[in-house]
């Protein structure tokens, strides 16, 4: 007793992504990844698919917080036009969600 986990894993049906129905089933998914973005708070720590990188196959992050966004490691833009952080070097669209994240990387030590 007294140890909390370090780590907390979720298993998630896999999504058709070809033929008849797919097109509803992308649908769902985007509007399921955008829920989860929404939800994450500071110190939540998220994988992102390195999009076939041989050196990198997984990115890890961790979400931080950012004063512009009172704090928060997410912002919403729920408005009808872009809104700009950063000197105009952080653009984040309409009904978008941003995910301030500090990235980890793999190091041969």
């Amino acid at each position: 007793g007294g140890q909390g986990l370090m780590y907390r894993f979720y298993k998630e049906p896999a999504r058709k992504v070809r033929g008849a129905g797919a097109s509803r089933t992308i649908t769902l998914d985007r509007r399921t990844r955008f829920d989860k973005a929404k939800s994450l708070a500071v110190g939540d720590w998220v994988i992102f698919d390195g999009n076939g990188d041989v050196d990198n196959p997984r990115w890890l992050g961790r979400v931080m917080s950012y004063a512009d966004w009172g704090g928060q490691g997410v912002e919403l833009n729920e408005s009808n036009r872009s809104k700009y952080y950063q000197n105009g070097h952080l653009e984040i669209g309409s009904n978008e969600v941003a995910i301030n994240l500090m990235w980890y990387e793999k190091i041969d030590v």
